[in-house]
């Protein structure tokens, strides 16, 4: 019996060798079969807290939940070259988007009511 971890897929595979009967045609030989299965596992399983465990012919595999990290925040940055000033102070290569991107419109129309 073998159980593997690839990358995200979990693969179960299993063989045995059994005598074979004589009325089964082959006298004193052995008979092979195998089985396997394979599935992916969700993002959310913690790989290296996988166990598996055989019971009497059964077999149990445990696939414990990964604890969940926090979000990460990512800064969003401009492009564009910016150009320094005669002052010393850097503007942007496009103020006009500049001024939308931090400094919205938010005039609002007068609605008029009945």
């Amino acid at each position: 019996m073998a159980v593997e971890l690839d990358d995200r897929e979990l693969c179960v595979r299993a063989r045995t060798e059994a005598e074979v009967n004589a009325d089964q045609g082959i006298p004193g030989g052995f008979q092979t079969r195998g089985f396997e299965y394979r599935v992916d596992l969700p993002s959310r399983v913690d790989p290296a807290s996988i166990d598996a465990v055989m019971d009497h012919g059964l077999l149990r595999v445990r696939l414990p939940r990964a604890t969940r990290s926090a979000p990460h925040v990512i800064a969003v940055g401009r492009t564009g070259r910016r150009s320094t000033g005669p002052t010393g102070t850097t503007t942007p290569a496009d103020p006009a988007a500049d001024r939308e991107l931090h400094h919205p419109d938010t005039t609002v129309d007068e609605i008029d009511r009945p």
